[in-house]
């Protein structure tokens, strides 16, 4: 095995482990706070059964998404010493289909919105919830099936681009809509769930940081979308088409600088950013994906592996 290689799976596990333990801690978390949530003394009030059925439901998919992390470990270990083997095919197809439920028991969140009548939760809430629900799972579950049950060749790949192009545009409509309550968030808002004050379009553009990250959010992250999509194009169209690693190694590092830049701006340099706000609170304090900031340590030596087997073909 080349060190190139060794590279790229050491960084595969980093990131399944991160995966495992960032995961692990928010289902620890809802764990603590779920027998709470039912100790209401109106039951009847607002936000009451629609925070009820989220939190719950969100529970049981983070628990699906545990187990998910921990089969992915498996099915590494499995690789690593026999290689890609039908064993290890039919646990990724479980892992997948894991995660598939996962973002399905998001669905509920959608109704928080309607029931507390705020319409500052329809971008921030309902409309990432459904899409996140909806979009992402089914090439998910096709993927799964097309794991599970082999079929034509090359079809798995297909149905892996698809998947990662939608889970960008996922996270893009996530974020997105988080900048969009902040810019609208009205005083209703904080009533319910106080912290911070409405901060209008004044939190951008008098904050040049905030410019930043509301830039890389909304024009850096579907950017990256529509560059998989590209690079994923020739698999999508022609079953057993070669995917350009390189390109996929590159993507991968822009999704976790992504991450690793917003991070740092809003750990390193709170004073900057104009205090809390709900895009820097979901991000920070509300964020189930913020182990994605590791994925540069797949991406890069995914690329230098690919650079370096394209110069010894060219020299041979």
């Amino acid at each position: 095995m080349k060190d190139n290689e060794k590279l790229v799976l050491s960084g595969v596990f980093i990131v399944l482990l991160l995966w495992l333990i960032w995961t692990s801690y928010w289902t620890a978390k809802l764990s603590v706070s779920l027998p709470g949530i039912y100790l209401v003394p109106d039951p009847f009030a607002r936000l009451y059964l629609s925070t009820t059925l989220s939190v719950t439901f969100l529970f049981t998919g983070l628990t699906a998404r545990t187990m998910a992390a921990v089969l992915a470990i498996f099915a590494f270990a499995i690789y690593y010493r026999k290689g890609w083997s039908p064993a290890v095919r039919k646990i990724v197809g479980a892992v997948i289909t894991l995660e598939a439920a996962y973002l399905i028991s998001i669905i509920p969140t959608a109704w928080i919105g309607p029931d507390v009548g705020d319409f500052t939760l329809i971008p921030e809430a309902t409309i990432p919830s459904l899409f996140e629900a909806i979009f992402v799972p089914i090439p998910l579950i096709i993927l799964a099936i097309r794991l599970r049950w082999l079929g034509k060749p090359g079809t798995a790949v297909r149905w892996a681009c698809i998947s990662g192009v939608m889970y960008i545009f996922a996270l893009w409509v996530r974020f997105t809509g988080q900048w969009v309550a902040t810019i609208i968030q009205p005083e209703l808002y904080t009533t319910f769930f106080g912290g911070f004050p409405a901060h209008g379009i004044g939190y951008i553009l008098n904050y040049p940081l905030n410019m930043l990250s509301f830039i890389l959010t909304v024009v850096g992250l579907p950017l990256i979308a529509i560059f998989l999509l590209i690079t994923s194009l020739p698999s999508i169209r022609n079953i057993g088409a070669r995917l350009d690693m390189h390109r996929i190694g590159l993507i991968l590092t822009l999704l976790g600088g992504y991450f690793m830049v917003v991070f740092f701006m809003l750990y390193a340099l709170p004073e900057y950013v104009g205090g809390r706000s709900i895009a820097s609170m979901f991000f920070m304090g509300h964020n189930v994906d913020l182990w994605m900031l590791a994925l540069p340590i797949i991406g890069v030596p995914l690329m230098l592996l690919e650079k370096k087997d394209k110069k010894t073909e060219k020299n041979a």
